[in-house]
């Protein structure tokens, strides 16, 4: 078997670096990503980098006839449209939702784990975490390297529990860091970011018990508590959430001069530091260390970052 994820690791790698030089002069044309006064970048880049860790994953779902991958093509074209000529909220809440209801079907046999056999009405709270998970991955994909780099942790934790073909992921995920790290040369978009956070969500619903769950709930803290807080907090100010905004931590941490690379390195290195204490089996262990990573967040909000207005 670990031969199979070493060849799948070592395909994509080779695949995506090939699709990566293929690609950037096609997207550097066709879909360029103009700053603008939420960007955090000055200059113009390619964007819809997404489309080189999605297509070696597609193409191999295609090939073997791995539907929870291909469910996911959807939400990829809709993130690719709205990369190109940007469309309403509503739209790419239509085919989010369309996605999340898709994956909840595929994989209604282990929602045993969310008790809903017993609670049917857990149902809606689900397709509503799912939404959450998709746009959460999208808010937090704002600096170089910062989302690519934590997804490529949270997922190398679920490798040997989830399926093989996770390997094509993360080689691709591997490829795509090395140009997406600072400076960078190409942005995943909402092709990217929405496409990572369904395969989040599909891991999550296929967690083996509710233990496992909340271990991949908890790994994953720097990129949720971020977005979670700066929605709660905004709500709490009146703010209308769902305009675009920059006040997540690590924008305002960048404001304050932060490097985006110094920025990355906090958020990934955080992510490994709980991806380790994982392996050990213990929740309490993890959700001490998730609550000191909080902490490192709260210390880091009132020391250094932009004031939250």
């Amino acid at each position: 078997m670990r031969n199979l994820y070493l060849m799948f690791l070592i395909f994509s790698i080779l695949f995506s670096f090939l699709l990566t030089l293929f690609l950037k002069p096609l997207l550097s044309n066709f879909v360029k990503d103009v700053p603008n006064k939420r960007s955090s970048h000055l200059k113009t880049i390619p964007s819809a980098g997404g489309l080189i860790f999605i297509i070696p994953l597609i193409s191999y779902a295609f090939y073997v006839g791995d539907l929870k991958f291909i469910l996911l093509i959807p939400l990829a074209i809709i993130g690719l449209i709205d990369d190109i000529f940007i469309i309403s909220r509503i739209f790419r809440a239509f085919f989010q939702l369309l996605t999340i209801s898709a994956i909840i079907i595929l994989f209604r046999e282990n929602l045993s784990v969310f008790y809903i056999h017993k609670i049917p009405l857990m149902i809606f709270p689900i397709v509503l975490a799912g939404l959450s998970f998709i746009n959460i991955f999208n808010f937090m994909d704002g600096l170089d390297g910062l989302l690519a780099g934590c997804a490529l942790l949270i997922f190398s934790r679920s490798l040997f529990l989830y399926s093989p073909e996770l390997s094509i992921l993360i080689g691709s995920l591997i490829v795509f860091l090395l140009f997406n790290w600072c400076p960078a040369k190409i942005f995943m978009g909402d092709i990217g970011s929405t496409f990572l956070g369904a395969i989040y969500f599909m891991i999550l619903i296929n967690s083996s018990d509710f233990s496992e769950f909340i271990m991949n709930i908890l790994i994953a803290t720097p990129l949720l508590i971020d977005s979670l807080s700066c929605i709660l907090i905004r709500f709490s100010k009146k703010q209308n959430i769902f305009i675009p905004h920059k006040l997540h931590l690590y924008q305002r941490l960048n404001q304050a001069g932060f490097k985006h690379s110094t920025i990355s390195l906090i958020y990934m290195g955080s992510t490994s530091f709980l991806v380790l204490i994982s392996t050990l089996n213990n929740n309490i262990l993890l959700m001490l260390t998730s609550l000191a990573v909080i902490l490192l967040g709260l210390f880091l909000n009132k020391k250094y970052a932009v004031k939250f207005n």
